[in-house]
């Protein structure tokens, strides 16, 4: 995965959530507020900052949150192949880190999934991310039964 696709790409689908659903985007830019954010996806690593009125994606000084997933776990997500609690409770998902900023981290997950199902440009952006992922290994990625 081109390093540098994976955060444009997360970028890109922000402000189209602040663009397309702003209630849902403010609701999630006060769950992040003041947290940072370290994401590995697959061998790709980023940030995620919580910051006034908007969340952004760039380096981390020292994150609270530590998340960590795959290519095939976030497009089992996507797919609704399994729920968010699905993943965190099967491995395919880790949330690491104290239980409040965790928990928020948790919620801002929720309000972008449920923001980006409700947005007319998010099927292009899963296009995109679909594209940027397909180096990725198994792509349908599931908790066993």
């Amino acid at each position: 995965m081109p390093e540098r696709e994976l955060p444009e790409l997360i970028a890109d689908s922000l402000k189209t959530l602040a663009r397309e659903h702003p209630p849902l985007y403010g609701r999630l830019v006060q769950s992040l507020a003041g947290l940072q954010v370290h994401l590995t996806l697959d061998n790709s690593e980023l940030g995620i900052r919580g910051g006034e009125g908007a969340v952004t994606v760039g380096p981390t000084r020292d994150p609270q949150v530590h998340v960590r997933t795959s290519g095939p776990a976030i497009l089992g997500l996507l797919d609704g192949r399994v729920s968010l609690t699905e993943a965190l409770e099967c491995g395919l998902l880790d949330l690491r880190g104290d239980l409040e900023p965790v928990l928020a981290v948790h919620q801002g997950l929720l309000l972008y999934l449920h923001g980006a199902v409700r947005c007319p440009s998010f099927p292009d952006l899963f296009l995109r991310l679909r594209m940027v992922l397909s180096g990725s290994p198994s792509p349908t990625a599931r908790c066993a039964p």
